[in-house]
């Protein structure tokens, strides 16, 4: 992936060429060496359920296995450097790191071998579709999980939303933190908008951000695999500038209608009112419900319903993330926020893990009952 959030082929030489061929050549994602991490457990698991109906010959349970890993592996790993794949080369490329995430056996790249890298290059022209639909799909999840934080702010704050402004100033790290505004939005950014633009429960939970920087964040073996990457601070915004004002007049409607379903029109019908119910059902009609950067009944197409001003926008906020997160005044700036978060919610140690033996102990010499503090997703994600 280039600095604007492109997916690009990688030559041998670990330089980015324009070739398309798939075959013989050592290519990725900019960046793929931040996810080598130790591999999931649950899609360890279910490598070994693939491999067990492969070796019974259940073709329809192996195929449903593979489907599943693509999707668990797109949610888990892809997600992190991938938001949108559009067009043929950029599918092909998106599935062929799906492969690599996988590191299925059978499917080695750089073997020498004919025979290994056709089979690479058929599985990529099988799956390329289904890598396609769950990076759509993905991408459309957590859509709506920055969504429900939108709205949960608006709820508490009288129906209105950060401004674009404000949120901006989140991304370049140019917040206050002694202005009263600017921390509370700065606050909600860390801790509500990233764990759901993240898309998954365990890149950014209260494990990850009451510890760890937004920039630096990643695993202690794996400083380069970041938990929060540009592009998810980039989608993020793009996805809340894309909505913005759509959102804030679907509240409104809701918090009138108590109860109700409200539902925006993916096209406008002509002759209806801008605002009409049908079937106990609330529609929006008018081009002020839309969404400035996507097209409603285009999300799971090949060109993943983002408009051409709306992928060069996550392009622009992908690049400007980076040069902001090579600032060393980004890094002082996390640190005091986090310090400031830590002493909010009164964490003292240098890790979850590390707390959670911290309160056991202190619960042993008080004679007290350890209560392990759950993880916490719940607050964060519908499943």
């Amino acid at each position: 992936m280039d600095q604007a959030g492109n997916i690009v082929p990688i030559a041998n030489n670990g330089q980015a060429n324009g070739s398309q061929n798939l075959s013989g050549s050592k290519r990725g994602f900019d960046a793929m060496s931040q996810l080598e991490e130790d591999e999931d457990p649950r899609i360890a698991e279910m490598k070994a359920e693939l491999a067990i109906y492969r070796a019974k010959g259940n073709k329809a349970a192996a195929q449903k296995s593979i489907k599943l890993l693509i999707k668990e592996v797109v949610k888990n790993k892809l997600w992190r450097i991938c938001k949108i794949a559009h067009g043929q080369t950029q599918k092909e490329y998106a599935a062929e790191a799906v492969l690599e995430f996988l590191n299925l056996p059978s499917y080695q790249k750089n073997t020498g071998d004919a025979a290994t890298e056709k089979r690479r290059q058929e599985w990529i022209d099988i799956y390329g579709g289904e890598v396609l639909k769950e990076i759509n799909a993905q991408r459309s999840y957590a859509q709506s999980q920055v969504k429900k934080a939108m709205f949960e702010w608006m709820g508490e704050h009288n129906g209105k939303m950060p401004t674009m402004e404000d949120l901006m100033k989140c991304l370049e790290r140019t917040v206050d933190l002694d202005d009263a505004n600017d921390a509370e939005i700065f606050e909600f950014y860390w801790t509500k908008i990233m764990p759901r633009a993240a898309g998954n429960k365990a890149d950014w939970n209260k494990s990850k951000f009451l510890y760890l920087t937004m920039s630096d964040g990643a695993p202690p073996n794996k400083p380069d695999s970041k938990y929060i990457t540009p592009t998810t601070e980039a989608f993020a915004l793009a996805c809340i500038e894309s909505n913005h004002d759509r959102w804030a007049f679907v509240f409104d409607v809701q918090t009138q209608n108590p109860g109700k379903k409200v539902v925006v029109n993916p096209k406008i019908k002509e002759g209806m009112a801008e605002q009409y119910e049908e079937k106990g059902i609330i529609h929006l009609n008018a081009d002020k419900f839309q969404a400035k950067y996507t097209e409603l009944d285009k999300g799971q197409c090949m060109d993943s319903g983002w408009t051409k001003e709306g992928r060069q926008r996550f392009k622009n906020l992908v690049k400007r993330s980076k040069e902001i997160r090579a600032k060393d005044e980004t890094a002082t700036m996390e640190e005091a926020f986090l310090t400031s978060l830590r002493t909010k919610f009164g964490v003292v140690c240098k890790s979850k893990t590390e707390e959670d033996k911290n309160k056991r102990r202190k619960n042993a010499i008080d004679g007290t009952e350890s209560e392990e503090e759950e993880e916490d997703t719940e607050d964060y994600f519908d499943e």
